[in-house]
Parts: structure tokens; sequence; C-alpha cells
């Protein structure tokens, strides 16, 4: 699979939770997206590095 995807915040909330791998490709998120994961209150370090992963460096 190749292409352009913008992913919602319930997709990396879904792929975190069961420890998948997204296929590669082009993908793009919102700065609403990364706060909806960012603040939410209860999140461990370990759940940042997860989310965080997704991110380009």
């Amino acid at each position: 699979m190749s292409g352009s995807y913008l992913l919602d915040t319930n997709v990396f909330i879904n792929a975190i939770e069961r420890k998948l791998r997204l296929p590669a490709a082009h993908y793009a998120y919102s700065v609403i997206t990364e706060l909806e994961l960012l603040a939410f209150p209860s999140l461990l370090p370990e759940d940042e590095q997860a989310i965080k992963q997704y991110w380009p460096s």
C-alpha cells in the first residue's frame, strides 16, 4: 500500500492499543490530533513514546 493518508486520533489510538505497525506510506495528522493524543491527563511516559514513534523526526 502506498499513498498519502490523513490519520485521525482514533487511528493512532487503535494502532497503539493493538501494537500495530502502519504500512509504509506518507501519513499526515493535524495539530488537533497531536493535542488530543498528548493532552490526555493520565498519559504514561511509555504511551507518549508510542505515540511519538509515528511523528516524523
